[in-house]
């Protein structure tokens, strides 16, 4: 996993440990659940994210672990990024329009 650390504080064999939770953590802009997974016997803990928007369901009534600080809470310039982003996602672009490309919505979207 990418963002895995140990959360107990074993190190993990090829030498990573938790160490690396707050430069994590840091870069994370929403609510996570978190929860401790040990993928094989060879490795130690890892410490599993899960973002609290898409795992509520599986977790009701549960409060979210990890909170964003005001120092990594999302900025209406990230919001408006993520908005960009998920709206593109649904566009297909159409080439050749006087050199520029146009995006028109997916059929079926």
């Amino acid at each position: 996993m990418r963002y895995a650390a140990a959360a107990d504080g074993r190190g993990f064999p090829d030498g990573r440990d938790d160490a690396r939770v707050p430069d994590v953590e840091a870069q994370l802009h929403d609510a996570y659940f978190t929860e401790e997974l040990t993928l094989r016997d060879a490795q130690g803990p890892s410490k599993l994210y899960l973002s609290a928007k898409k795992f509520q369901g599986v977790f009701p009534g549960r409060t979210p672990e990890f909170q964003p600080t005001p120092d990594n809470a999302p900025t209406p310039a990230a919001n408006a990024m993520k908005l960009a982003t998920a709206l593109l996602a649904e566009c297909v672009p159409v080439h050749g329009v006087r050199g520029g490309v146009v995006y028109r919505r997916r059929a079926g979207g």
